[in-house]
């Protein structure tokens, strides 16, 4: 809804959604849009798959150690927000790990440099394995502004890592079930981001708690199982 397609297009995927028998949306709040929006009618929500790992190898340390996002590195991912955010926090014994490439990665790089955070702040663009990435991770956040539906923050929700998003459109709400399974951010003003960061990391009940609830919710809506039965459903029916 954001981005700015040529009338035409957008005249044209209007007429194409009204035709079709069923458009499939991720999130309620884009299925209420589009209704209100487009007037449309033919719509089912699915929301993205997860295929779920175990989450025994993660655990839940008592010291946070290790703050992790995955991301883009472009302007509406807010990864310098999140730097400037954990500038009073990270030390030599808590460490921020931004896995992503783009554009901003020379510009994050000399925000760093500016803030002496070069020993505590990691960019890796070469790792494509979420393993990997979340393996370690005590905390991750996600503070964009702009999704359809965050594959990043559904993978750590996944794997049981204790989560921190901004509420934007769409996903983030849906992903962290209302902020039952992590906390959702009603602003991207920096006192209220770091606020909640510390407050999350001074609360091992707390995240032990998401992370337990995380992984509940996410076999129970985004399983495998559960978005292809989804899926079946609408196949079998059209």
């Amino acid at each position: 809804f954001r981005s700015t397609p040529s009338r035409r297009r957008l005249a044209i995927t209007k007429f194409i959604y009204k035709l079709v028998n069923v458009v499939i949306v991720q999130t309620d709040r884009v299925k209420d849009r589009l209704h209100s929006e487009w007037k449309l009618q033919n719509m089912t929500v699915i929301g993205n798959m997860i295929p779920l790992r175990s989450s025994a190898y993660l655990g839940i340390n008592k010291c946070v150690t290790s703050i992790v996002t995955v991301s883009r590195l472009v302007p509406t991912k807010n990864n310098h927000l999140l730097i400037y955010s954990l500038r009073n926090i990270l030390n030599a014994k808590c460490k921020l790990t931004i896995y992503g490439h783009g554009p901003e990665k020379k510009s994050l790089e000399a925000l760093i440099d500016k803030l002496n955070l070069k020993s505590y702040v990691k960019i890796i663009s070469g790792e494509t394995c979420i393993n990997t990435m979340l393996v370690d991770a005590d905390i991750f956040i996600s503070l964009s502004e702009l999704e359809g539906f965050s594959n990043a923050l559904l993978e750590a929700v996944s794997c049981g890592v204790p989560s921190i998003a901004f509420d934007c459109d769409f996903g983030a709400r849906e992903i962290l079930n209302n902020g039952h399974c992590g906390i959702l951010l009603e602003s991207l003003e920096l006192s209220l981001i770091e606020k909640n960061i510390k407050g999350l990391m001074d609360d091992y009940d707390q995240r032990l708690i998401f992370s337990q609830r995380g992984i509940k919710h996410a076999e129970k809506n985004f399983s495998i199982k559960s978005v292809m039965s989804s899926w079946s459903s609408v196949i079998d029916r059209v």
